[in-house]
Protein backbone atom coordinates (compact mmCIF):
# COMPACT_ATOMS: atom_id res chain seq x y z
CA UNK A 1 0.00 0.00 0.00
CA UNK A 2 1.30 3.44 -0.95
CA UNK A 3 1.93 5.88 1.89
CA UNK A 4 2.35 9.64 1.83
CA UNK A 5 5.83 10.65 2.98
CA UNK A 6 8.05 13.70 3.19
CA UNK A 7 10.14 14.36 0.07
CA UNK A 8 13.84 13.56 0.44
CA UNK A 9 16.33 16.44 0.13
CA UNK A 10 17.36 17.11 -3.47
CA UNK A 11 14.39 15.22 -4.91
CA UNK A 12 13.67 17.71 -7.70
CA UNK A 13 17.35 17.85 -8.71
CA UNK A 14 17.48 14.08 -9.20
CA UNK A 15 15.52 14.25 -12.48
CA UNK A 16 17.27 15.12 -15.74
CA UNK A 17 14.58 17.07 -17.67
CA UNK A 18 11.36 17.04 -15.65
CA UNK A 19 8.00 18.54 -16.53
CA UNK A 20 8.33 21.41 -14.06
CA UNK A 21 11.50 22.62 -15.83
CA UNK A 22 9.85 22.40 -19.24
CA UNK A 23 6.85 24.36 -17.96
CA UNK A 24 9.23 26.96 -16.48
CA UNK A 25 7.68 26.68 -13.02
CA UNK A 26 9.49 28.66 -10.33
CA UNK A 27 9.53 28.73 -6.55
CA UNK A 28 9.29 24.93 -6.44
CA UNK A 29 8.62 23.21 -3.12
CA UNK A 30 7.65 19.55 -3.00
CA UNK A 31 5.03 19.07 -0.29
CA UNK A 32 4.90 15.26 -0.17
CA UNK A 33 5.46 12.17 -2.28
CA UNK A 34 3.80 8.79 -2.64
CA UNK A 35 5.59 5.82 -4.23
CA UNK A 36 4.33 2.53 -5.57
CA UNK A 37 4.16 0.17 -8.55
CA UNK A 38 1.58 0.11 -11.31
CA UNK A 39 1.50 -2.18 -14.37
CA UNK A 40 5.15 -3.12 -13.89
CA UNK A 41 6.46 0.44 -13.53
CA UNK A 42 7.72 2.18 -10.41
CA UNK A 43 5.83 5.42 -9.92
CA UNK A 44 5.96 8.47 -7.73
CA UNK A 45 3.38 11.18 -7.19
CA UNK A 46 4.82 14.56 -6.22
CA UNK A 47 2.63 17.31 -4.80
CA UNK A 48 4.49 20.38 -6.02
CA UNK A 49 3.87 23.90 -4.80
CA UNK A 50 5.09 26.62 -7.18
CA UNK A 51 4.57 30.25 -8.12
CA UNK A 52 1.26 30.74 -9.85
CA UNK A 53 1.22 30.96 -13.65
CA UNK A 54 -1.01 32.68 -16.17
CA UNK A 55 -3.68 35.07 -14.96
CA UNK A 56 -3.33 33.83 -11.39
CA UNK A 57 0.35 34.82 -11.23
CA UNK A 58 -0.41 37.75 -8.93
CA UNK A 59 -2.20 35.56 -6.40
CA UNK A 60 0.91 33.85 -5.04
CA UNK A 61 1.27 30.11 -5.24
CA UNK A 62 -0.37 27.22 -6.98
CA UNK A 63 -0.14 23.46 -6.49
CA UNK A 64 0.27 20.79 -9.14
CA UNK A 65 0.28 17.03 -8.65
CA UNK A 66 2.86 15.42 -10.94
CA UNK A 67 2.71 11.69 -11.77
CA UNK A 68 6.18 10.31 -12.50
CA UNK A 69 6.57 6.85 -14.07
CA UNK A 70 10.12 5.42 -14.15
CA UNK A 71 11.03 3.78 -17.46
CA UNK A 72 12.71 0.33 -17.48
CA UNK A 73 16.14 1.71 -18.43
CA UNK A 74 17.92 4.97 -19.11
CA UNK A 75 18.00 5.97 -22.80
CA UNK A 76 18.45 9.10 -24.90
CA UNK A 77 16.12 7.63 -27.57
CA UNK A 78 12.85 7.92 -25.65
CA UNK A 79 10.28 9.94 -27.57
CA UNK A 80 6.81 11.19 -26.67
CA UNK A 81 4.46 11.46 -29.66
CA UNK A 82 2.67 14.83 -29.86
CA UNK A 83 -0.81 13.24 -29.82
CA UNK A 84 -0.21 12.34 -26.15
CA UNK A 85 -0.29 16.03 -25.19
CA UNK A 86 -3.63 17.73 -24.69
CA UNK A 87 -4.71 21.14 -23.46
CA UNK A 88 -5.83 19.56 -20.19
CA UNK A 89 -2.83 17.35 -19.56
CA UNK A 90 0.86 18.14 -19.88
CA UNK A 91 3.24 15.27 -20.49
CA UNK A 92 6.91 14.84 -21.23
CA UNK A 93 9.65 12.25 -21.16
CA UNK A 94 13.32 12.53 -20.28
CA UNK A 95 16.03 9.88 -20.33
CA UNK A 96 14.49 7.81 -17.53
CA UNK A 97 10.95 9.00 -16.62
CA UNK A 98 7.55 9.89 -18.03
CA UNK A 99 5.81 12.87 -16.40
CA UNK A 100 2.07 13.57 -16.55
CA UNK A 101 0.23 16.42 -14.84
CA UNK A 102 -2.48 19.01 -15.23
CA UNK A 103 -1.01 22.41 -14.40
CA UNK A 104 -2.52 23.79 -11.21
CA UNK A 105 -4.60 20.68 -10.46
CA UNK A 106 -4.47 18.16 -7.64
CA UNK A 107 -6.55 15.13 -8.62
CA UNK A 108 -8.26 13.34 -5.78
CA UNK A 109 -6.81 10.01 -4.74
CA UNK A 110 -9.75 8.17 -6.31
CA UNK A 111 -8.70 9.69 -9.68
CA UNK A 112 -5.08 8.55 -9.34
CA UNK A 113 -5.73 5.21 -11.04
CA UNK A 114 -6.78 7.07 -14.19
CA UNK A 115 -3.66 9.27 -14.05
CA UNK A 116 -1.40 6.28 -13.37
CA UNK A 117 -3.01 4.38 -16.27
CA UNK A 118 -2.40 7.40 -18.51
CA UNK A 119 1.24 7.59 -17.42
CA UNK A 120 1.65 3.81 -17.90
CA UNK A 121 0.07 4.01 -21.39
CA UNK A 122 2.50 6.78 -22.29
CA UNK A 123 5.40 4.76 -20.87
CA UNK A 124 4.31 1.70 -22.88
CA UNK A 125 4.19 3.77 -26.05
CA UNK A 126 7.55 5.40 -25.32
CA UNK A 127 9.19 2.00 -24.74
CA UNK A 128 7.54 0.49 -27.83
CA UNK A 129 8.67 3.33 -30.10
CA UNK A 130 12.19 3.74 -28.71
CA UNK A 131 14.56 4.94 -31.41
CA UNK A 132 11.92 5.03 -34.16
CA UNK A 133 11.85 8.84 -34.32
CA UNK A 134 15.60 9.06 -34.96
CA UNK A 135 15.24 6.50 -37.75
CA UNK A 136 12.46 8.59 -39.34
CA UNK A 137 14.54 11.76 -39.02
CA UNK A 138 17.41 10.13 -40.94
CA UNK A 139 15.06 8.76 -43.63
CA UNK A 140 13.22 12.10 -44.11
CA UNK A 141 15.64 14.86 -43.04
CA UNK A 142 13.70 17.72 -44.71
CA UNK A 143 10.26 16.71 -43.46
CA UNK A 144 9.29 18.77 -40.41
CA UNK A 145 6.24 16.62 -39.69
CA UNK A 146 8.21 13.52 -38.78
CA UNK A 147 8.37 12.43 -35.19
CA UNK A 148 12.08 13.16 -34.87
CA UNK A 149 12.04 16.63 -36.33
CA UNK A 150 13.03 19.76 -34.49
CA UNK A 151 9.57 21.21 -35.17
CA UNK A 152 8.89 21.60 -31.48
CA UNK A 153 9.28 20.14 -28.03
CA UNK A 154 7.36 17.07 -26.91
CA UNK A 155 5.36 18.95 -24.30
CA UNK A 156 2.68 21.57 -24.40
CA UNK A 157 2.13 24.00 -21.54
CA UNK A 158 -1.35 25.41 -21.89
CA UNK A 159 -3.28 27.72 -19.62
CA UNK A 160 -6.98 27.90 -20.47
CA UNK A 161 -7.33 31.16 -18.56
CA UNK A 162 -5.20 32.92 -21.19
CA UNK A 163 -7.44 31.56 -23.94
CA UNK A 164 -10.53 32.90 -22.20
CA UNK A 165 -8.81 36.25 -21.60
CA UNK A 166 -7.84 36.62 -25.27
CA UNK A 167 -11.32 35.59 -26.38
CA UNK A 168 -12.79 38.39 -24.29
CA UNK A 169 -10.32 40.83 -25.83
CA UNK A 170 -10.21 39.66 -29.45
CA UNK A 171 -13.88 38.85 -30.10
CA UNK A 172 -15.07 42.41 -29.37
CA UNK A 173 -12.21 43.88 -31.40
CA UNK A 174 -13.03 41.59 -34.32
CA UNK A 175 -16.71 42.58 -34.02
CA UNK A 176 -15.86 46.28 -34.13
CA UNK A 177 -13.63 45.78 -37.18
CA UNK A 178 -16.34 43.75 -38.92
CA UNK A 179 -19.04 46.34 -38.21
CA UNK A 180 -16.83 49.21 -39.36
CA UNK A 181 -16.06 47.36 -42.60
CA UNK A 182 -19.75 46.58 -43.04
CA UNK A 183 -20.72 50.27 -42.67
CA UNK A 184 -17.85 51.49 -44.87
CA UNK A 185 -18.57 49.10 -47.73
CA UNK A 186 -22.37 49.12 -47.55
CA UNK A 187 -22.53 52.30 -49.66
Amino acid sequence: MAVKEAPPPGLLDSFSAPLWERLNLSGLRPQWIVKGQHRGYDWMVIELEHRATGLTAESGTDTTTVFVMRLPRKSKDWYLPPHRITSVQQACVDDQCVYVAALGRQPRVREWRHWLDTAADVADEVVRSEGSHTKQAHEHPGDHNTAGSEAGPSWNPHDGKWVVFWLFVMVPIAGVVFLSLLFDYSD
